[in-house]
């Protein structure tokens, strides 16, 4: 959908499915930093709200149904239904918090805490989540995050 070094043209909103949001590391590894489900608007946003290059890629994990919408359609929405601006900026606040909060939970807890925290997140959806995928989101090899999924169930 996005690739790294593009700038965005449009806002994604994922009504069913889910992405993942990439970028290669310093060892030249993909690592997954934010997973997009099902209710909620891409992270490609920023590069669409700002129009800048993006720096990072965006992808479908499983077959998804996205709603995009361009500038111009935005700004013709805008004019048409002034609040809906305000419902936008609410909806990027509320995406930027969690980003925040994920940077701060990184700090805070142990790989095992926040995969935890990602099933009571997450529920049935992280089953359609590539385990390889979970374990770049957590920082950690699939050995390890197999290692932890057998401590815990």
């Amino acid at each position: 959908m996005v690739k790294e070094g593009e700038i965005e043209r449009y806002s994604y909103f994922v009504f069913d499915g889910i992405l993942r949001c990439w970028l290669l590391n310093h060892k030249g590894e993909e690592q997954i930093f934010w997973f997009c489900k099902e209710g909620t608007f891409s992270m490609s946003n920023i590069s669409f709200t700002l129009q800048t290059k993006s720096a990072f890629n965006v992808q479908t994990i499983v077959d998804s149904v996205i709603y995009r919408i361009d500038k111009k359609q935005e700004n013709e929405l805008y004019t048409a239904i002034p609040k809906v601006k305000t419902v936008f900026e609410d909806l990027n606040a509320i995406l930027l918090n969690k980003l925040l909060k994920r940077n701060i939970d990184l700090i805070k807890y142990s790989p095992e805490q926040y995969y935890l925290q990602m099933i009571e997140e997450y529920g049935i959806t992280l089953n359609y989540i590539p385990l390889k995928d979970i374990a770049s989101y957590l920082g950690i090899t699939p050995q390890a995050l197999s290692r932890i999924r057998k401590r815990i169930f």
